[in-house]
């Protein structure tokens, strides 16, 4: 992969593991893990350079629907929220 140009979009996601992180946003939030301002987010399954999250969105409102693929440093996850899921 040339890292001076976006990576692939590693392809469609399977929607049941969509819904799984738009109900995992939901959940967190139900039982107060974190506020308005928190997210879940996972890496693309086929592509680890990608992530998908929900767009800017109260946590217990998020549906598959709101779910997005974006890249990391690309204004979507911080690049030392990376390296921790990286190291864990």
């Amino acid at each position: 992969m040339n890292r001076s140009s976006p990576p692939p979009s590693g392809g469609a996601v399977e929607r049941e593991a969509i819904e799984d992180l738009a109900a995992a946003s939901r959940i967190l939030a139900d039982q107060g893990v974190f506020d308005a301002a928190g997210h879940v987010s996972m890496r693309h399954p086929l592509n680890p350079e990608r992530f998908l999250m929900s767009r800017s969105l109260a946590p217990e409102l998020v549906t598959a629907d709101d779910i997005e693929v974006g890249a990391q440093g690309g204004g979507f996850e911080p690049g030392y929220v990376a390296t921790v899921r990286e190291k864990y």
